[in-house]
């Protein structure tokens, strides 16, 4: 086994370990008399209803301090980058430092319990890991296609301004929801926070092998597909199928040309994926009928749609400036 993949192994013996951890913190929200006001019509129900002084200034600070951290050694990452692939001293120190952040929101939750949540709306959370998986989509468009392997003729100008700040985007919105959350004993926190573990470890093995590997980041775009429903079930805020059924069609329209699989094989999972639709919405399974199919389309709607938006709103300062100079010349 190589170093780069013994590496990786551990990271996530250690990720699934630091989520089992989270089990045992000795803190909830049920410790907090009067902290949840439930007639509030708050979304997010893991935050005190008077702000904590000493948890807001320590969860922001804590926030700026694992950006800017990592921030940097993102920027040494980059600057002392190697072609040949393997995993560097500066990865290690990534993974370093986002374990060691682990740490630290852990016994946070232990003492403050209140996170960013707090001063953000729940959206800001959720829209940020959108964003996230957006740009996956128009980055993996030159190797996967976006619709059923037809590659979109975007602007080469618009991808490449995305493969250059994808990283410390992608990184800003990890921490951000990272601190979004307390720590929380719940289905629905404890397989986020492994998320975001997973999501620590591909960006802190940036420009190795493995970073571009297409089985592991099939399986962290899939992944949101699970924390979503999982979400959805425990809070009964949304339709679990929208999650479900929405995530798995852009599974079938876009990133399973990304695997590698036979046509046939595309085909056929493609099939199965339509019948089980059907008896979905034929009430087999649930009570949903025909008239919620559109929780099918919701999600790649919206994805498709922005991804189009993102790529093109790149565009304009590029349009403007290749007009200028025809008309220089």
């Amino acid at each position: 086994m190589s170093k780069t993949n013994r590496i990786f192994l551990i990271s996530i013996i250690i990720a699934v370990l630091s989520t089992l951890a989270i089990i045992i913190i000795p803190n909830s929200i049920d410790n907090y008399v009067g902290a949840l006001n439930p007639e509030a019509g708050d979304v997010y129900e893991w935050k005190f209803q008077v702000p904590d002084t000493a948890a807001r200034i320590t969860a922001w600070g804590f926030f700026v301090l694992h950006f800017a951290t990592v921030g940097y050694f993102m920027t040494k990452l980059k600057k002392n980058y190697q072609s040949k692939g393997e995993i560097s001293k500066y990865n290690v120190y990534l993974l370093l430092v986002n374990f060691g952040f682990i740490i630290l929101h852990y016994i946070h939750t232990i003492i403050w319990y209140d996170a960013l949540a707090q001063d953000t709306p729940v959206w800001s959370s959720q829209g940020s890991v959108i964003i996230m998986l957006i740009l996956v989509l128009i980055i993996e468009n030159r190797r996967r296609g976006l619709f059923f392997g037809k590659k979109m003729p975007f602007p080469k100008e618009s991808t490449r301004f995305v493969m250059k700040y994808h990283g410390i985007y992608i990184s800003l919105a990890t921490i951000f929801t990272f601190w979004f959350h307390p720590m929380e004993n719940e289905l629905a926190h404890l397989f986020g926070f492994f998320y975001m573990y997973l999501l620590f470890i591909q960006l802190s093995l940036a420009k190795t092998k493995l970073h571009h590997n297409y089985i592991w980041t099939i399986i962290l775009e899939v992944t949101v597909l699970v924390h979503g429903t999982i979400v959805a079930i425990s809070t009964d805020n949304a339709p679990y199928a929208m999650f479900l059924f929405g995530f798995a069609t852009v599974f079938f329209v876009t990133q399973i040309y990304g695997l590698k699989l036979k046509k046939s094989i595309i085909m056929i999972t493609q099939i199965l994926y339509l019948v089980l639709i059907v008896l979905e919405y034929s009430g087999v399974f649930s009570g949903n009928s025909w008239a919620n199919i559109n929780e099918v389309f919701r999600i790649p709607v919206i994805d498709y749609l922005l991804v189009f938006v993102f790529v093109y709103v790149i565009y304009i300062p590029y349009y403007f400036k290749k007009k200028r100079k025809k008309k220089v010349s």
